[in-house]
């Protein structure tokens, strides 16, 4: 299991960069979502991601099936989310969404994806 370091104030653009980051680490180049969470101001950027972990698009959720299947330790907003979207200012729904998403995507990688310890 990989472990990640955060720093524990991530702002939601950390975050963003921080899943880019990942995920090319990876080799995988998270085009449409680099292009979806492209907006400079914070807020239209917490709608956005809002707005993603909302999306039910099975286009959407199968394209993650496909990264988290086969790249298990990829990161994810919705990882993020559930760790830092309360200090962002996000409902307990959307919470529970990203946290059932969270756990949908160690079942798929057939465990814990990775540890994530905050300094």
């Amino acid at each position: 299991m990989e472990q990640l370091t955060l720093h524990k104030d991530l702002t939601a653009r950390q975050a963003i960069n921080e899943v880019i980051r990942n995920n090319k680490k990876y080799k995988y180049n998270p085009q449409r979502f680099i292009q979806m969470m492209n907006v400079q101001d914070q807020d239209k950027l917490l709608l956005k991601i809002e707005q993603l972990i909302q999306n039910t698009d099975e286009s959407v959720l199968g394209t993650l099936f496909i990264q988290v299947k086969e790249k298990k330790t990829i990161l994810t907003i919705e990882d993020l989310v559930v760790l830092f979207g309360e200090k962002w200012g996000y409902s307990d729904s959307l919470l529970n969404i990203a946290n059932e998403r969270v756990k949908k995507f160690n079942e798929w990688a057939n465990g814990e994806r990775f540890l994530i310890e905050l300094i």
